[in-house]
């Protein structure tokens, strides 16, 4: 565990004073497993995963594994996420031959917040967020930042490889096509 996600996830308590102890079947334990299985990545940090689905308003307190821990919103790992996608899908690009003006048409394609929404409904992933109980439905910006904070998070617990890999399993290579043609 970094620094960085021990500040982010600090040990609390229940409000009982007790600590709650998910099984393979609780809630967040299942949602945990599930984004893992899409992603094509096993996190040796959860709590960087917890931030990742994270979209309850400020420090939403989670219980994972025997702790309750405090987890920011997914806005930085977004960040880094963003950045990721930018820096793979260009390589990609680059890769290919294609001419310059490809990659701007591309990378809509690609990260706009719609392409994102679709992208994590089609895999299943709106299912794994953890939002505020009174929210109603996954909004499109909120499936969005969680797409960014889920490629974000994978490179910060694995690195590059595990980010690309993660990126081709959710199939963002697939556009590039056969023989350096990009489907737009």
């Amino acid at each position: 565990m970094t620094s960085q996600s021990r500040s982010a996830a600090s040990r609390l308590t229940s409000p009982s004073g007790s600590l709650t102890t998910p099984t393979p079947s609780s809630p967040i334990t299942v949602k945990l497993l599930y984004c893992e299985a899409i992603l094509g990545h096993t996190f040796t940090d959860k709590t960087i995963l917890l931030e990742a689905l994270q979209m309850d308003g400020g420090l939403g307190l989670v219980p994972y594994n025997d702790i309750c821990f405090q987890i920011p919103k997914n806005k930085r790992l977004a960040i880094v996420g963003d950045a990721t996608l930018d820096h793979v899908l260009s390589l990609e690009w680059w890769k290919s031959g294609r001419d310059e003006g490809s990659w701007t048409s591309l990378r809509s394609t690609l990260t706009s917040n719609s392409a994102l929404e679709t992208r994590g409904k089609s895999l299943g992933l709106h299912n794994c967020i953890l939002m505020n109980p009174g929210t109603l439905y996954v909004s499109m910006e909120m499936m969005a930042r969680t797409m960014e904070a889920l490629i974000g998070a994978v490179r910060c617990d694995g690195g590059d490889v595990a980010a690309e890999r993660a990126m081709r399993k959710c199939g963002f290579m697939e556009e590039m096509g056969r023989g350096g043609k990009a489907r737009m």
